[in-house]
């Protein structure tokens, strides 16, 4: 076998049948891994795509919320506004929008439409036409608390979360206890028997009755205190009651209050040294006053020079040459001629041309008559490309002239109407009247007598002893 090898003879194992085979499969994962396959690529650029075109939809619905305030806003159930992306272009309300390729979507398929389904609701279609891919969304309108501008977006209503503890299942009821036993009464004791007296104690050291305190020292019964200086017996105490002065001095002070004054309706408020007295009279007053009863109208017909209608002239300024480029004309709209109930504002895509004018289309009340209401024709402007080889024109100059007429204008006229009643007025008046007064004070000096020097009763009342005395 060694000489087979060596004579280039090797032969092959299942070991290596298997390791080459796992570095097969590597190798063509890493293949997958690097160069994926087209299906994946489809969806990636597919994905990227679809976000572009929702970011785009999202900014024309943006556009179109800010645009559409209340006067802009249909204002009948089932009227709607349309608004397309060219003419939101010319509006200035939004940037060009372009696909994920950079290519401009198309501005007159492109359009934004709202229509008017109740009192406060709307509904916002959004169509965008790109290339490579054209949809549409509906958008609920309205008028909410927590709107910001006229109309938004209706939010989706958020269910509360009840953070209240849940009541616990009630628990079943305990069987009740078995009643106790009542206990057997205990026997009543018996009484104790009374306890001995006790003997007295001794005295640890009695004293001897016969053995008196100091028997040598007695005092001297013939040695009285002071027995040279007895008090005098022709000066005895003095028998005599006396009565003893107290006296209270009391302060008094009196308002003397002087004449009161005449009635006013002044306010005046009460002190102390001011006594008020109000009374409410009612009064009735009579006044005239105008009134108005209406109004009282009158038709007046009379000659005015007034606009009839207006003459438009389109002038070509610029032709293509046969050069391929874009054509921009005007067109009249599938919606025209219209009854307008306002005078019309042109604008870069769409001007209005004065075609005629009903019987009650003007406002006469004023020196000049105004239009209230009229018909207009409506023009749109459109772009085409031209192909080469076409000549045509690519500039046009708009340019239009009133048209006056006399005519015999009726109008209404309105006068207001007045007249003078006489009104009675019944108020309540307040009246007031005030005096004051002065204080006088006086004092009042009050003597008592009594047997003691130190009456309690009196001095509790206020009197104090004078010291002064007299036999009772």
């Amino acid at each position: 076998m060694y000489e087979e090898r060596q004579a280039g003879r090797p032969y092959t194992t299942v070991r290596d049948l298997i390791v080459q085979f796992l570095f097969v499969a590597l190798f063509i994962f890493i293949l997958l891994w690097l160069f994926p396959t087209k299906d994946y690529i489809d969806q990636k650029i597919d994905s990227i795509y679809r976000s572009n075109f929702a970011e785009n939809v999202d900014r024309m619905k943006d556009a179109a919320q800010s645009y559409f305030i209340n006067p802009r806003l249909p204002q009948k159930y089932g009227d709607y506004e349309r608004l397309t992306l060219q003419e939101m272009y010319d509006l200035k309300i939004i940037l060009p929008i372009l696909d994920e390729d950079g290519n401009r979507c198309d501005p007159y398929r492109s359009y934004v439409k709202i229509t008017k389904v109740d009192a406060d609701h709307y509904l916002l279609k959004v169509n965008l036409s790109c290339p490579k891919m054209e949809d549409f969304i509906y958008v609920h309108l309205g008028c909410y608390d927590y709107c910001v501008e006229d109309i938004c977006e209706k939010e989706e209503e958020k269910k509360p979360i009840d953070h209240r503890p849940r009541p616990k299942p009630p628990e079943e009821p305990r069987e009740p206890r078995e009643p106790r036993e009542p206990r057997e009464p205990r026997e009543p004791r018996e009484p104790r028997e009374p306890r001995e007296p006790r003997e007295p104690r001794e005295p640890d050291d009695p004293r001897d009755p016969d053995d008196p305190k100091d028997p040598d020292d007695p005092k001297d019964p013939d040695d009285p205190k002071d027995p040279d200086d007895p008090k005098d017996p022709d000066d005895p105490k003095d028998p005599k009651e006396y009565l003893y002065e107290y006296m209270r001095v009391d302060e008094s002070s009196e308002v003397i209050w002087g004449n009161w004054s005449s009635w006013s309706t002044i306010a005046v408020s009460g002190t102390p040294l001011r006594q008020v007295q109000t009374k409410q009279e009612t009064e009735t007053t009579t006044e005239t006053e105008k009134v108005f009863y209406g109004y009282k109208n009158e038709i007046k017909t009379e000659t005015r020079r007034v606009k009839v209608g207006e003459v438009a002239k389109i002038t070509c300024n610029q032709y293509s040459g046969g050069t391929v480029t874009t054509r921009r004309y005007w067109q009249e709209a599938s919606n025209s001629p219209r009854l307008l109930s306002y005078i019309p504002t042109d604008t870069a895509t769409r001007r209005y041309v004065l075609t005629s004018v009903p019987y009650d289309g003007y406002d006469c009340t004023a020196a000049n008559c105004t239009l209230k209401k009229a018909v207009y024709r409506v023009y749109d402007r459109i772009s085409v490309t031209t192909t080469s080889g076409q000549d045509v024109c690519t500039s046009y100059s708009w340019s239009k002239q009133s048209v006056f007429a006399d005519r015999e204008i009726s109008y209404n006229v309105q006068t207001p109407l007045y007249g003078y009643v006489e009104k009675k007025h019944t108020e309540t008046i307040d009246y007031y009247r005030y005096r004051t007064g002065s204080v006088k004070k006086d004092e009042e000096v009050i003597i008592r007598w009594s047997t003691s020097p130190n009456d309690q009763g009196l001095i509790n009342q206020g009197f104090s002893f004078t010291g002064n005395k007299k036999p009772k």
